[in-house]
């Protein structure tokens, strides 16, 4: 299994001092790995089988961007994506 351990090492700063891993059915989320305030939910059946490690880097970096808004700058410039300020949602769905 890879390690990603190193991917991290210069975020480490830019985490929240606890992230949390919770586990569900995958039910809530059409069985795809969330991200919640400083909590991964992962599915139960992933992490059984041992292969949940390989969608951290991907979660951790949605924290990563929640927690430090300057962290998501480059690494969203790589792709294409422009930041558009803050959205005003219908109340509704909120």
């Amino acid at each position: 299994m890879k390690s990603y351990a190193w991917t991290f090492d210069m975020y480490l700063s830019k985490l929240p001092e606890v992230v949390k891993l919770g586990l569900t059915n995958g039910k809530d989320e059409d069985n795809a790995f969330y991200t919640r305030s400083n909590d991964v939910i992962i599915m139960c059946e992933k992490y059984w089988e041992g292969t949940a490690t390989s969608y951290y880097p991907h979660e951790m970096f949605h924290i990563m961007s929640k927690f430090d808004q300057s962290t998501i700058v480059k690494p969203y410039d790589v792709v294409g994506y422009k930041k558009v300020g803050k959205v005003n949602l219908p109340a509704d769905i909120t």
